[in-house]
């Protein structure tokens, strides 16, 4: 599934799923542009592709910022030419009952999740509507799916997020642009991290990940979404597009038909 000669601009690439996602886009011969709430650790990431003999590029964006979004695509083009992939892990979340819920934390992560999702999706596709090509992978939750208790406002924009990424992939068919979504369980707690620094809600720990987890567990592993966007970005996604697929522990499957990919199949 070689990826050289292929851009990838990987948002939330700094940290967990995300730095997984980037790090195994570099090691398939990507460039990669690591973009990230946080520049430390988009640097991070990047330097450590590079200590591998890769090519990377560390940038601080905040998607809620079109302006921030437009300088990571213009740098990253100044860069590397071209961007092949679009690749967003990043989302905000916090654990709030309903009921209590304030018109800001509801504010913070809808427009984080779904309006920054829209703003970056947009900016990248008119690059890859010039090349007639390209691939973009949005990482939503299964919360969008399925719901989840004192994560309304997250499963709200995870669903707006599904809804706008099918929807997107239909409208891009013409131009050879595929879309899709990946739908991981609860695997990490960097959302949850981003939600609280961005005053959404409180900090939690990994155990309250879990907790909340309906197999109280974490539900599987970074690896596994990395190498599903890894198959999406290769020419064995060309004949995918406007599809969810939900990942649970060691199994994917594809919300319109159930079809089950194996993590062994990929």
């Amino acid at each position: 599934m070689s990826l050289a000669d292929k851009t990838a601009v990987i948002v939330g690439g700094g940290s967990g799923i995300g730095r997984r996602v980037a790090l195994e886009f570099a090691s398939e011969g990507a460039k990669v542009v690591v973009g990230d709430f946080y520049l430390e650790f988009a640097e991070k990431t990047a330097s450590e592709i590079k200590s591998r003999g890769g090519k990377a590029l560390g940038l601080k964006i905040d998607i809620r910022s079109e302006a921030e979004i437009k300088d990571m695509v213009k740098k990253a083009l100044e860069g590397f030419g071209t961007i092949d992939i679009l690749v967003n892990v990043t989302r905000a979340a916090s654990l709030v009952k309903m009921v209590d819920l304030s018109e800001e934390q509801w504010d913070t992560v809808v427009d984080y999740n779904a309006k920054g999702v829209f703003f970056l999706c947009k900016a990248v596709a008119r690059e890859m509507v010039k090349n007639n090509r390209g691939k973009i992978i949005i990482v939503s939750s299964t919360a969008g799916v399925s719901g989840q208790e004192q994560l309304s406002h997250y499963a709200a924009s995870m669903g707006a997020v599904i809804g706008f990424t099918r929807s997107l992939g239909l409208e891009l068919a013409g131009k050879n642009i595929k879309v899709n979504i990946i739908c991981p369980g609860f695997i990490e707690n960097t959302e949850l991290k981003l939600g609280a620094q961005l005053k959404a809600g409180p900090p939690v720990d990994e155990d309250t990940i879990v907790l909340f987890s309906p197999l109280h567990q974490i539900e599987g592993e970074p690896e596994a979404i990395a190498k599903m966007a890894v198959f999406l970005a290769s020419e064995r996604g060309d004949y995918f597009s406007s599809e969810t697929y939900r990942l649970w522990d060691d199994e994917v499957t594809f919300s319109r038909n159930m079809t089950i990919v194996t993590k062994k199949a990929l």
